[in-house]
């Protein structure tokens, strides 16, 4: 038996906001429950401090642990909000 774990893409979150992201995530979530996939646990996160990863660095975009930190709470709630029926789990990959 395994359990699905959905990984949340915080470039993303950080690019273009919270809203987009969460908007996003609530849509992939909602076809997967539609199709009898129980998702439990998602990760926020992607190695996103390096040149190599856009968006980080790209057309002077920088941030630190306080927007990531703020980014991932604000997708959480969101998400939590719109599924207050499901028991979702968070991990957060810095």
């Amino acid at each position: 038996n395994c359990q699905p774990m959905v990984q949340i893409n915080s470039g993303i979150a950080l690019r273009y906001g919270a809203q987009k992201c969460s908007e996003y995530v609530i849509g992939m979530l909602e076809v997967f429950f539609s199709n009898d996939l129980d998702v439990k646990y998602l990760e926020f996160g992607n190695e996103m401090y390096g040149t190599w990863s856009p968006p980080y660095g790209v057309d002077g975009f920088t941030y630190g642990g306080t927007e990531y930190g703020h980014a991932f709470s604000a997708v959480r709630s969101a998400v939590k909000a719109h599924f207050p029926g499901r028991d979702l789990m968070f991990g957060l990959v810095t």
